[in-house]
């Protein structure tokens, strides 16, 4: 009974805001609709991704799974979500990577006794927005091509780096410099080489004169930020 009127009450609030800001309201839920597609994982598919980013040269379809191949009436492709597809890009690893990544620089800064509040918030924006460089070159490369990808599909790729990053900071914390830089050798080829063929997989297929170009830029861009 409760439930009920919990999602009666729920329903009313939803139609309420609906009639008061139809356009506001529908790109809202719309926009939540498109970031939870992100986070629809499994731990089957948390396991397998995190397989492909350390070792990716041994995967071999790098496709994604297409639900709706969309039309010429302006209906979009609708791709398999993550938990369905372990090609499709996620948020989920991206963003606990990310978060991982940022509480470990806080710890080493601790440790050296560097430590003060502002240090989280200045890591965080300096990679937030290095990494809406990234995107904007990669959103302009593509307009180049007549090509179209969800930004969050780049959102989601260019995070996979801070797994990299992750692994990186604890092996030179722990093993030192020698370690350090083999590790971030084979991390940097390996998230090189993921990134190329994840976004290959996911961009759609251009025309023969254009298959090259696209196949130098990505690689230009996949090398630009992971060493």
């Amino acid at each position: 009974m409760a439930a009920y009127a919990m999602n009666h009450g729920a329903k009313m609030m939803e139609d309420q805001v609906k009639s008061f800001m139809p356009g506001a309201a529908a790109g809202a839920l719309n926009m939540f609709g498109s970031v939870k597609y992100y986070f629809t994982v499994n731990n089957t598919y948390v396991v397998h991704r995190l397989k492909m980013l350390l070792c990716p040269f041994i995967h071999k379809d790098w496709r994604r799974i297409v639900q709706n191949e969309g039309n010429n009436t302006g209906v979009d492709v609708v791709y398999a979500p993550p938990s369905m597809d372990k090609n499709a890009p996620d948020l989920y690893i991206p963003l606990m990577s990310f978060v991982t990544y940022i509480l470990i620089v806080g710890y080493i800064k601790g440790a050296s006794g560097r430590f003060n509040p502002d240090v989280i918030t200045e890591v965080s924006t300096y990679c937030c927005l290095m990494q809406l460089v990234e995107i904007c070159l990669m959103k302009l490369g593509l307009y180049l091509l007549n090509s179209q990808i969800n930004w969050l599909d780049l959102v989601s790729f260019t995070g996979y780096k801070y797994v990299a990053l992750v692994i990186n900071t604890v092996v030179h914390l722990i093993l030192g410099y020698i370690p350090y830089y083999v590790v971030l050798a084979y991390t940097g080829i390996a998230t090189s080489f993921f990134t190329l063929n994840g976004l290959k997989g996911t961009v759609p297929e251009p025309n023969h004169d254009q298959r090259r170009f696209r196949n130098y830029m990505l690689l230009a861009y996949v090398s630009r930020f992971d060493f």
